[in-house]
């Protein structure tokens, strides 16, 4: 038996690392290029609708390659906050590299970055997210420390 080449099909795996260190997978997509409606797993247990606490601004975000994926939105001072990333490419492309500037002159990379903020304010948090093809967005999320 060969490959069906007329209904390819794909899986994308998404996985990141929850704050109790426990590798997590944040989404399983299973699609391929037959037939119309939309067959991409999106039910909104991705975040896409804003429940679990993200910026909430999916409908917007249609050519970011990337969202942040906040713990919380609003903390206190000295609490840890968590920030994941939603993969939101386009079949065909995929996510190289991801860049975080947390706020409060702290920084990283990958698909996970945590930090705690040290004084009351609103910190701006931004992900870069660059593609395959050598395309990058960023996406913000603001943190409000009391």
């Amino acid at each position: 038996m060969g490959a069906d080449l007329e209904n390819p099909q794909s899986v994308r795996l998404n996985f990141w690392q929850g704050a109790s260190g426990a590798v997590e997978i944040d989404r399983i997509t299973i699609g391929g290029s037959g037939g119309g409606g939309s067959d991409d797993g999106s039910d909104g247990s991705d975040g896409s609708d804003g429940s679990d606490g993200s910026d909430g601004d999916s409908g917007s975000s249609g050519d970011l390659i990337a969202e942040i994926d906040p713990s919380a939105t609003s903390a206190s001072v000295g609490d840890r906050v968590s920030f994941r990333v939603t993969d939101t490419t386009d079949s065909g492309s995929w996510i190289g590299s991801l860049s975080w500037s947390l706020g409060n002159g702290e920084s990283g990379s990958g698909w996970y970055a945590e930090t705690t903020y040290d004084s009351a304010g609103t910190y701006t948090v931004e992900l870069t997210a660059t593609n395959n093809e050598g395309a990058s967005t960023t996406d913000t999320v603001e943190i409000t420390v009391s």
